[in-house]
């Protein structure tokens, strides 16, 4: 994902997280992902359309087991707030 995205957008900064244990899944899973991503790509792009870009350019991972992805999407000059994802919901029983 990083190699790709890099590939993509050039990102002055960028960070995956891991977050598949939060979500009850085993140790080593690789299911859940949240990405921040900072990019002059971004400058003239709706925040809308940034997510539907990184979406778009991780549709084969998306497709291969990658069940949830968070995107935050900034251009240059736009603050960065990481924001940490919510817990997962138990299922009710």
């Amino acid at each position: 994902m990083h190699q790709l995205l890099s590939r993509t957008f050039k990102p002055t900064f960028l960070k995956i997280y891991n977050e598949s244990h939060l979500h009850n899944q085993k140790l080593g899973r690789e299911t859940h992902f949240r990405v921040v991503i900072v990019s002059h790509e971004f400058n003239t792009i709706s925040p809308v359309k940034r997510e539907r870009l990184v979406h778009k350019s991780l549709e084969h991972e998306l497709q291969a087991g990658v069940h949830a992805l968070s995107v935050i999407a900034r251009a240059v000059d736009e603050p960065l707030d990481t924001h940490t994802s919510p817990p997962c919901q138990k299922p009710v029983v």
